[in-house]
């Protein structure tokens, strides 16, 4: 699974179902944000999927 599927997989899982590149873009920056000091968490997860 890519990095773009990944997102919008967990945007649907929230909820999201339809979002502007933009927003994604927005969410992808706040994870990379929220998880950068915990050890890249999301490489981690998508490394596991």
């Amino acid at each position: 699974m890519d990095e773009e599927n990944f997102y919008q997989l967990m945007c649907r899982c929230a909820g999201l179902e339809e979002l502007s590149d933009v927003q994604i873009q927005d969410i992808v920056s706040l994870v990379v944000e929220c998880t950068y000091d915990s050890g890249d968490a999301v490489n981690v997860l998508l490394g596991e999927i």
